[in-house]
C-alpha cells in the first residue's frame, strides 16, 4: 500500500483557491475540497452549525468504515487460502486509507473551528463564558469526543486483530512441530517475521508438499497484521492529537462552567439573603405598627380616664 499521507495536502502542506481559502487536496484521486473560512463572519451560527454538521458527516462516515474493518476481519478468520486473504486485505486498506484521510480531514475542520470559537469571543455579547461562547466550545469538544471513542474502537480492533493472529501462528506452529509454542516463541516469530521460516523448515525435514498453501496463508496474514498495524498507528497518532485537544478544551469547558455555576450560587445566596433581609424588615415595620397602635391605645385609654376620674367626684 502506498503511503496514506501522501497527497492528502495538495501541495504538501495544502493550497490556496482564488479567495484566499484554504484547501484540503487529494492529489490521488484529484477531489480539492473547500476549507469555509469560520474567520471571515465570527458571530453568524448558522456558519457554525453548518461546519458542525460537515464533522458530524465524516463521523458517520468513520463510524460506517469500522463497521465494514470489522466484518472484514471476520471474513479473514474463516478464510485460508492466501489468494482470498490477499483480496480481503486489498478492500482493508483502502478502507484504512479512506479512515486516514478522514481522520486528517476532521483534525483540520476541528483546528479551524477552534480558531473560529476564539475569534468569536471578539464579538460584543460573545464574550469567553457566555451562552454563545459556551454553546459553541460544546458542541466542538463533542465532535473532539466522539472521535476519541472511534479512536478507542479502533485500538479495540487493532488489538483483537493481533491477539488472533498470535493464536493462528501458535497453532500453525503446534501443527507442524507437535509443541506448544510459549509466549517469547510466538511474540519473536512475529517481531522477526519468521512465522514462515519454521514452516519451510519443516516442509524440508519432513516432505510435506501440502505445507506450501500454510506457507503462504501465514505469510500474507503477517504481511497483512504488519501492515494494518503500522497504518492503524497513524490512525491513532492522529486521534492522539485529536484527544489532547478534546482534554484541553474540557478542561477549560469545565472551568467557565464552574465559574458560572460559583457566580450562579453566588447570585442565588445573595437573592436569598436578600429576600431573608426584606422578610425580617416587613416583620419589624409590623411590629413597629403595632408597638405604635398599641401606645396610641394606651395613651386614649389613659386620656379617657383621666377625664372620667374629673367628671366623678
Amino acid at each position: 500500500m502506498s503511503d496514506l499521507f501522501k497527497g492528502i495536502w495538495k501541495g504538501g502542506k495544502g493550497g490556496k483557491v482564488g479567495n484566499g481559502e484554504d484547501t484540503f487536496g487529494d492529489v490521488e484521486s484529484g477531489c480539492v475540497i473547500q476549507m469555509t473560512s469560520l474567520d471571515a463572519d465570527p458571530s453568524s451560527m448558522a456558519d457554525f452549525f453548518r461546519e458542525i454538521g460537515v464533522v458530524q458527516g465524516k463521523v458517520n462516515d468513520v463510524k460506517i468504515l469500522l463497521l465494514k474493518l470489522q466484518s472484514a476481519h471476520e471474513k479473514t478468520k474463516g478464510t485460508h487460502k492466501a489468494s482470498e486473504l490477499k483480496e480481503i486485505r486489498a478492500e482493508m486498506d483502502g478502507d484504512i486509507e479512506s479512515v486516514t484521510k478522514a481522520a486528517q480531514f476532521m483534525k483540520f475542520k476541528l483546528a479551524e473551528l477552534s480558531k473560529s470559537n476564539l475569534a468569536n469571543r471578539q464579538v460584543k455579547g460573545c464574550e469567553e463564558g457566555t451562552t454563545t461562547d459556551r454553546q459553541r466550545m460544546a458542541l466542538t469538544n463533542s465532535q473532539r469526543k466522539k472521535l476519541k471513542e472511534l479512536m478507542d474502537e479502533f485500538q479495540a480492533l487493532r488489538a483483537t486483530m493481533m491477539d488472533e493472529y498470535k493464536e493462528t501462528i501458535t497453532r500453525r506452529y503446534y501443527n507442524v512441530t507437535g509443541k506448544q509454542a510459549d509466549e517469547e516463541t510466538t511474540e519473536n516469530m512475529i517481531r522477526t517475521g519468521e512465522s514462515e521460516t519454521f514452516l519451510q523448515q519443516a516442509i524440508r525435514q519432513q516432505g510435506r508438499g501440502q505445507l506450501i498453501e500454510t506457507i503462504r496463508e501465514v505469510q500474507e496474514r503477517h504481511d497483512g497484521v504488519k501492515e494494518i498495524e503500522r497504518h492503524f498507528m497513524e490512525i491513532h497518532n492522529i486521534f492522539t492529537d485529536i484527544s489532547v485537544l478534546v482534554d484541553a478544551q474540557g478542561q477549560m469547558v469545565n472551568e467557565i462552567q464552574d465559574n458560572i455555576n460559583r457566580a450562579t450560587s453566588f447570585t442565588h445566596r445573595g437573592a436569598d439573603q436578600l429576600a431573608t433581609a426584606r422578610r425580617r424588615q416587613i416583620r419589624k415595620r409590623k411590629w413597629t405598627c403595632v408597638s405604635i397602635l398599641l401606645l396610641i391605645v394606651l395613651i386614649l385609654v389613659l386620656i379617657i380616664a383621666l377625664k372620667i376620674a374629673k367628671i366623678i367626684p
